[in-house]
Order: C-alpha cells, then sequence, then structure tokens
C-alpha cells in the first residue's frame, strides 16, 4: 500500500463483523452484527425497514427517495452503518492518524453487500469525502496490478433504437479527445476500439484482447438479475446478462481484464447476479452503478473517474474516492442522491500504473483543439464576464453568437467553459445545459420547467438553494452560473422569434433568483444558413439591442465566419502545432480545400495531424533514448 494510507478489511459473515487493519489480527473483539431487511433504521425522525431503503435504491423509487434520502437521509443512513461496523470507535482511531484509509468490506451476503457503504459517515461527515475510499472487496487472495503504458481501452457503447439516445457518440468523442491530450496514441483506433453492436462486441475481444473494458448505455435490472442493453445489426435490443457477458470474458481474451467499467443502470441491482459479484473473478477491478444513472452524471463520472485511472495514474480506489470527493466539477450535490451511484468491486493489492509523461501547456496545450480562431468573439466575452466579476456589476451576462453551419456553435461553449475555468481561477464555474422547451403556449411555465429540470430540482424556488449547495464546496469563492444552452440547429428546435420573450423571462425571474456573491453567464447560439441575414433579423426586427433586460447585459456577437489561411498560420504558430516545416503551407492550402473552410471538418483533421506528429516525435525521442542507452553500454 501507498505511504499513509492505510487498509482496514472488514468481514462480515454468519452475524459477526472482525476488522482487521493492514493485515492484523482483529481491531477489536467480533461484534454481534444483525442487519436484515426488517433492521430499523430511522431517517429524518422516521423508522423504516432496512429493506424498504434498499427497496427504494434498487427499485428507483424517486418520490421516496426524494422525500427521505436528501443529505440529511443520507447522513442518518451513513451514521448508521458507521456504527453497526465500528460502534463508537471514532475515525483517527480506527486508522491510527493515517490521513487516508481504504476500507474494504468483505461479504457474502447479497443484501449485505447492496447497502450504500459509501454513504458511512460520523459527526456529521462521509467519510468519502473525507480522504477514505469504500469498496467491496472479494473473498480469497488478491492479486498485485500494474495497468500497462497507453492501455488498451474497449468501449461499448450500443444504442438501440427500441431505447432513449444516451449521447454515446458524444461521450466517447469527450473521451478520446481527454486521453489524446494526454496521450496521442488514442487519437486512432490503435488504442481504443468502439463497439455498437453485441456482434462487434464479441468479435473485438477476440480480436483487440483489451487491458480495459468500458460499457456505457443501457442496463436493467432487479434484486434477482442484472442485463445489459447491447444492440443487433439492425438496431433493436439484445438482452444480455451479466453471467453471459462473463462467461464470453473468460472465453475469448488471453489474459484477463485489469479494469472493468459498467456505466449503466442497475448494473450492481442483481446482487449475486450482479456486475460486481459476476465480474470481479474477471478483472481485479469492477465499478457499476448501483442504482439508477442519469445521462449528464453518468458522462461526468466516466470521464473523471478514466481522466484519475489513466492519465494521472491513480490507483483506482483513488481514482473513485475522487468522483466523491470533487462532486461541484461533476455538477452534483449530497442533496443529489447520484452522487453516491458508483459502487467499486476489487480484489487487488498492491496497483501500479505508468500513466503518460505530462507535458507543459506550452510544449502541447491539450485544449488547443478548442481555439482555433475566434479571437474577436471570446475576448468580448472574457473581458465582459472578467469586468463583471470584477466591478460585481451587472449581475448577469447574455451573450448570442450565430455563423453558418458546421462553424462550432458548441465548440464555442465548451471553449467558453474551458478558458474561463483556466483564466479565473478564484471563481467557481457551475455549469448548467438546459434543454430547449418543446412548446410554449405558456412560455412562463416552460422555462421555468426548462431551468428547474437543468438544476436537478423538483420547484423553480430550490434553485437558489441548489446554487447555495454549489458553492459551498469552495466556501469564499464566487460563482459563476454558465447557463449553456444546447445549439439551435434548426428553427423549430427554439424559434429566435422567441427569444426577445425568454431573456426578458431570464431577467425577472432567474436573475433574482441568483444569490449574493453569483454572477450568470448565458450563453445562446445558432446555425443558420444566411448568417448576414440572421444579423438583421436580431437587430432589426426583433431589436434585441434594444430591450430591457434590467441587470442582464446582452451582448450580441460578431458571426462565426469560415477559417481562413492566415487562421491556420497563425493558430499553428501559437499552439505548437507540429507540421513538416517544408510542406507546413500545402498541407495548410490541401486542409481548407478539403474541408471548405468548416471550423469542426478543420478541427477534425487538425487532431489527426496533430496527435499523428506528436507520437512521431515521441518515438523519435525514446529511439534516441534506446540508442543513447546502448552507446553507455558500450563504453562501459
Amino acid at each position: 500500500m501507498a505511504a499513509n494510507i492505510l487498509r482496514c478489511v472488514v468481514e462480515i459473515d454468519g452475524g459477526q463483523v472482525r476488522v482487521h487493519l493492514d493485515g492484523s489480527q482483529d481491531f477489536f473483539k467480533p461484534r454481534d452484527f444483525t442487519l436484515t431487511p426488517e433492521t430499523p433504521v430511522h431517517l429524518k425522525g422516521q423508522i423504516f425497514k432496512l429493506g424498504e431503503l434498499l427497496a427504494a435504491l434498487i427499485d428507483h423509487k424517486t418520490d421516496w427517495l426524494y422525500q427521505w434520502f436528501d443529505e440529511r437521509g443520507q447522513l442518518d443512513t451513513g451514521a448508521f452503518l458507521y456504527d453497526a461496523l465500528f460502534g463508537s470507535q471514532p475515525p483517527e482511531k480506527i486508522t491510527g492518524g493515517a490521513p487516508r484509509c481504504d476500507l474494504r468490506i468483505n461479504t457474502t451476503d447479497e443484501d449485505i453487500a447492496r447497502l450504500p457503504w459509501i454513504l458511512i459517515a460520523q459527526c456529521g461527515v462521509f467519510l468519502a469525502t473525507a480522504g477514505w475510499s469504500i469498496a467491496l472487496g472479494a473473498i480469497g487472495a488478491e492479486t498485485d496490478c500494474e495497468l500497462p503504458p497507453s492501455p488498451k481501452l474497449l468501449v461499448a457503447a450500443p444504442e438501440s433504437t427500441d431505447w432513449p439516445a444516451t449521447e454515446a457518440e458524444a461521450h466517447i468523442k469527450e473521451l478520446q479527445d481527454q486521453l489524446s491530450a494526454a496521450d496521442a496514441s488514442y487519437i486512432d483506433d490503435s488504442r481504443l476500439h468502439v463497439a455498437r453492436t453485441w456482434k462487434a462486441f464479441l468479435a473485438e475481444l477476440s480480436k483487440f484482447q483489451p487491458d480495459i473494458l468500458y460499457y456505457y448505455g443501457h442496463g436493467t435490472g432487479d434484486r434477482h438479475r442484472t442485463h445489459l442493453v447491447f444492440a443487433e445489426e439492425n438496431g433493436s435490443a439484445c438482452e444480455i446478462s451479466i453471467a453471459d457477458l462473463a462467461v464470453e470474458l473468460r472465453n475469448r481474451l488471453l489474459q484477463p481484464l485489469l479494469v472493468v467499467y459498467i456505466n449503466c443502470c442497475q448494473g450492481d441491482a442483481g446482487g449475486i447476479l450482479g456486475a460486481g459479484r459476476q465480474l470481479v473473478n474477471v478483472a481485479p477491478v469492477v465499478l457499476t452503478n448501483r442504482t439508477s444513472a442519469f445521462v449528464n452524471a453518468a458522462r461526468a463520472q466516466g470521464l473523471a473517474f478514466w481522466d484519475d485511472l489513466i492519465v494521472r495514474g491513480l490507483a483506482p480506489q483513488q481514482a473513485v474516492m475522487g468522483l466523491y470527493a470533487a462532486l461541484g466539477d461533476l455538477g452534483l450535490t449530497l442533496a443529489d442522491y447520484r452522487w453516491m451511484t458508483p459502487v467499486l468491486h476489487c480484489r487487488y493489492g498492491d496497483w501500479q500504473s505508468n500513466p503518460p509523461m505530462p507535458l507543459s501547456r506550452e510544449e502541447r496545450d491539450p485544449d488547443w483543439k478548442f481555439k482555433l480562431d475566434r479571437v474577436n468573439q471570446f475576448s468580448r466575452v472574457f473581458y465582459q464576464t472578467h469586468q463583471m466579476l470584477l466591478e460585481r456589476r451587472p449581475k448577469a451576462l447574455a451573450f448570442l453568437w450565430f455563423g453558418a453551419p458546421n462553424q462550432g456553435m458548441e465548440i464555442f461553449h465548451e471553449r467558453l467553459n474551458r478558458e474561463l475555468q483556466e483564466k479565473l481561477k478564484d471563481v467557481l464555474i457551475y455549469p448548467v445545459y438546459p434543454e430547449w422547451p418543446e412548446e410554449l403556449a405558456n412560455p412562463s411555465r416552460s422555462f421555468s420547467d426548462m431551468l428547474t429540470q437543468a438544476f436537478k430540482v423538483s420547484d423553480p424556488e430550490q434553485i437558489t438553494g441548489r446554487i447555495r449547495a454549489y458553492s459551498r464546496q469552495r466556501t469564499g469563492q464566487r460563482t459563476l452560473v454558465y447557463v449553456r444552452h444546447t445549439p439551435v440547429l434548426q428553427r423549430a428546435i427554439f424559434d429566435p422569434q422567441s427569444l426577445p420573450t425568454y431573456l426578458e423571462w431570464w431577467s425577472r425571474y432567474f436573475v433574482p433568483r441568483l444569490p449574493e456573491l453569483c454572477h450568470a453567464l448565458l450563453g445562446v447560439s445558432y446555425a443558420v444558413s444566411n448568417p448576414a441575414k440572421f444579423h438583421q433579423t436580431l437587430h432589426k426586427k426583433l431589436a434585441l439591442d434594444k430591450l430591457d433586460l434590467g441587470d442582464t447585459v446582452l451582448v450580441i456577437l460578431d458571426a462565426l465566419e469560415r477559417v481562413t489561411l492566415q487562421d491556420l498560420r497563425d493558430f499553428i504558430r501559437t499552439h505548437n502545432i507540429r507540421l513538416p516545416q517544408d510542406l507546413q503551407e500545402r498541407i495548410l492550402e490541401k486542409l481548407l480545400a478539403d474541408t471548405d473552410g468548416s471550423y469542426e471538418g478543420i478541427i477534425e483533421e487538425m487532431k489527426h495531424l496533430e496527435s499523428r506528429a506528436w507520437r512521431e516525435s515521441l518515438q523519435h525521442q525514446q529511439s534516441g533514448q534506446a540508442d543513447d542507452d546502448e552507446d553507455d553500454g558500450m563504453s562501459a
């Protein structure tokens, strides 16, 4: 184990609990342990049976969970579980002063394994947010593991036509962008493969022989089963049990997987037939969800875990602990029970990683792909946002940008999000992703419902409290709520004629709900066939610049135009994009011709060119180092 991390193993069997510290004998005498579905548990002053809590989590009884499983209900549950394991022993006595504790709970009892152990709390503090990693261990010997450099990652991301969309394509793209920013090996299909059907998945297992399996999609299950929803060749759903998946992994892989992440609903619902119990004997690390998962949270948690595990080289329990400790960065709060959804099963001892060597931002800016041109637009947004935060007025800024299709409306959103977080280090950015309302018969109600859903609250009056809860995670910092709307790609999504109504509603009803030391940034964008005509519509027909928006200032940015040859020249010099010097001009000219100046098309091509150049450069450096080592050996 790493220094300053204490291993604490709890064995629960036969009605008793035993606690061992780093392989030592019992920490204290075995205690009677009687957790059954009939055991009473106190939640918010009411008495429930433990079985009721388990049923609500497994069956995702939303009304019950929102009423009884908020921060206080979770804290009551955590205190109950802590007492069951450790009684009155304080955490510092258990850890012996070590700042972190790797707690593993070993049990063969299905119902005990289903309990939300991640909630263990003492004196009002969830220990998972205070240096404790909490996982379900496996009965039997542990295995020391080493994650190889640039581990081979197989992503199973089926999208069946019979089930709701999971945003799988967008998630795969952001995952690949995240990994390739640190390790150029992931820019193509040499280290990252994607399977979208069950048949393709089986073929990839045999051919690719991955080190890591990441399933991102739908799952279904109850206390007796867990199935993954794959897709047939024709797009129809194909439900595969976790047990069948385990059989295929054993039969098709020449070496066992190291990590499996089943990111879906009900991944661990099936108890002994759930993902954790079935797969922990196939891979020493299994991460899955104990109950329902939601797309935004699942995507954020998936990206955070892979970044910590592969890019930063953290051990799995540390990577999972990071999910619980950085709720604000993931758009979650303790009031939202989704924060405690991931559950880690493991049977590894020591863990060793080989993360990519980090490059300085001067050498290779990981966010370069968001920074092609758009200097005028970004500079205006950043300057006015910085001034608003500095002078504490106005209370909100609203920016509207537009351009021809494929000119990077969403990319500009992401640039704002990343660069504001990078440059405004003393400000907490709270990004919110509202979906445009489908109908506007009652605009006020529709807009209110839209933001209520975006902030994941049940009533508009709770938005202020949600922002305050988010802000409390970094006490004393100012907060900027970034409301980033999905780009409007066609008029039917959100007619620009409705913009004045929305902006006036925003200024009258949303902005006044912002807490003190909190400002808002609104981003609205349109992809249009005729930018010049759209510009006239905004100014002359809709007269947006003449609206009285109270404490909100509206700024209409210049159109996002096609990329020019000079834009590309400036870009590769600024961001150290490595292209062959003698072929640079020819490459850029061909790039413009092939993409017709499309911003999104150029970015995609540049990603391949840039990563290929960096990969060849690193290979050349490694080859040179090997030659030097050989020379040194000969001279010795």
